[in-house]
């Protein structure tokens, strides 16, 4: 259920610090219902059971019971029984009049709110309405959201000149400024985020000096400020509050000249050096192959971690396993996609993602032929399978295309945006085995996509003024509803 407390500072009208659970569950699937043309059958079904039980709650309270006999079971007293039998009667009726009432009273009131809320202009532009601390409008840039209430975004101002951290715990029509100090961030800046009160933002600095760190643990309401062992940071993977890794680009006479990987086991008060890549030793056993592809980093515990990035010139996937938390790696091989021929051309790896120790799942893109398959393991990641390929055309699924990244929420969901002249969004319900698609009833295309659920997910879009706007959808990306929202 939504966040009791949201709910009623929301229907402030409706709900009193002693309404019951299913009262505030009732009017939290009924302000769900509004969002969308065409409830979901479930949801349907969910305010249905509400009313029933809500009408047999009522008729059950007019029958008085007395202690159970030999079986265990109340038993009704007959006398009591035939008397109030006409009342019971009259009570029902009146009982399911009024909770009809009521729903369709509902129903009117939280459409009229939601009209107010969005201004009843459907898809049309609102702007994003900041505190003067704010300065200029800020444009949310990405989204991560944890659950269908708490969740994270990262903001830019100035045109990607500086950047803000931005914390949500009512689903994203409210957004709180929780950078340190309410400072932003500069060019470069990039944020981390992991649960609902954990975060990270890299911070680089001028030239020659080691970038910053800055850690929060209790939602942004204090943060943290340490020094990374290097410059350039390309990619980093936290599991928990303390244990991380970095990687760092050497970058010497305008040239990389090698990659290193620092791990931390204290919330990044002190790093160690586990590997470096270079030209000299990328031949050696266990170390990684010199690479100024590595596009990711992920590690699944303490020990077990992935590096990810685009092919060499032989096609070869650029994914590396490691088993002694980053010290030595191996490479991974994948199959070629079913049905598919050996891809002619470069392929892109995607970082994996974990849903439960032994399952995970990979997205590969490839340029020629254009597409994405979803490799899937149930061994830890020891080995990979190919699922379907999904044929893209006209454009290529890359890190550097004008695609979103592939998005999964557990081993069966999943969406792509692909933006084309038509956008279009991939779905998949059966974890890339097979794909409908969805093209969007929106003005624009929408770069940013983020689920929690099969069913909840929020998008980002760009409205073409540098301004962005939020939508939110709860049938899994069929349609979609604005939400106008207010930073502070």
């Amino acid at each position: 259920m939504q966040d009791k407390r949201m709910l009623y500072r929301r229907y402030a009208d409706l709900l009193s610090v002693n309404s019951s659970p299913e009262l505030a569950q009732l009017i939290a699937d009924l302000d769900m219902i509004y969002t969308i043309d065409e409830p979901p059958d479930d949801l349907a079904r969910n305010i249905a059971q509400s009313l029933a039980t809500h009408s047999n709650k009522q008729r059950s309270a007019t029958t008085r019971t007395q202690p159970a006999k030999r079986g265990g079971i109340p038993q009704t007293h007959p006398a009591l029984y035939r008397r109030k039998a006409w009342q019971r009667s009259m009570s029902t009726l009146a009982t399911v009049f009024l909770t009809l009432l009521l729903a369709g009273s509902l129903l009117v009131v939280l459409n009229l709110i939601r009209q107010g809320r969005t201004g009843g202009g459907g898809n049309a532009p609102h702007p994003i309405v900041p505190t003067a601390a704010a300065g200029s409008s800020l444009s949310l840039n990405q989204l991560h959201m944890i659950d269908s209430m708490n969740g994270w975004a990262w903001a830019e101002n100035e045109r990607g000149k500086n950047f803000t951290v931005l914390h949500t715990n009512d689903g994203g029509y409210h957004w709180k400024m929780v950078s340190p100090g309410r400072q932003t961030f500069g060019e470069g800046s990039w944020p981390y985020f992991l649960t609902g009160s954990l975060a990270w933002v890299i911070v680089p600095q001028t030239a020659g000096h080691p970038a910053l760190l800055f850690r929060t643990t209790n939602a942004g309401q204090t943060w943290n400020q340490t020094t990374l062992p290097a410059e350039n940071i390309g990619a980093a993977s936290f599991i928990n509050a303390q244990t991380g890794w970095v990687t760092s680009n050497v970058v010497m006479g305008g040239r990389l000249s090698a990659v290193e990987i620092f791990h931390t086991i204290d919330g990044g008060q002190n790093w160690t050096r586990v590997v470096t890549s270079s030209a000299a030793n990328s031949n050696h056993s266990g170390s990684l192959p010199f690479n100024n592809a590595i596009f990711g980093m992920q590690f699944s515990n303490e020990t077990t971690g992935w590096i990810t990035g685009a092919s060499n010139a032989n096609n070869d996937p650029y994914l590396y396993v490691t088993h002694d938390s980053g010290h030595t790696w191996h490479q991974q091989m994948l199959p070629a996609p079913e049905g598919v021929p050996p891809p002619d051309a470069g392929m892109v790896i995607w970082k994996p993602q974990f849903f439960s120790t032994r399952d995970g799942i990979l997205p590969v893109s490839f340029w020629s032929p254009s597409g994405l398959d979803v490799y899937v393991t149930h061994d830890r990641g020891e080995s990979w399978q190919s699922t379907s390929f999904l044929p893209v055309t006209n454009t290529n699924v890359d890190m550097a295309a004008s695609t979103g990244d592939p998005m999964f929420v557990d081993m069966t969901h999943g969406w792509l945006e692909v933006n084309q002249a038509h956008p279009m969004i991939y779905m998949t319900g059966d974890g890339g085995q097979h794909w409908g698609s969805a093209q969007y009833s929106l003005p624009f295309a929408l770069p940013v996509l983020d689920f929690v659920s099969g069913r909840i997910g929020w998008a980002i879009g760009n409205a073409g003024n540098g301004a962005t706007e939020l939508f939110k959808t709860i049938n899994g990306g069929k349609s979609w509803m604005q939400i106008r929202f207010i930073i502070s």
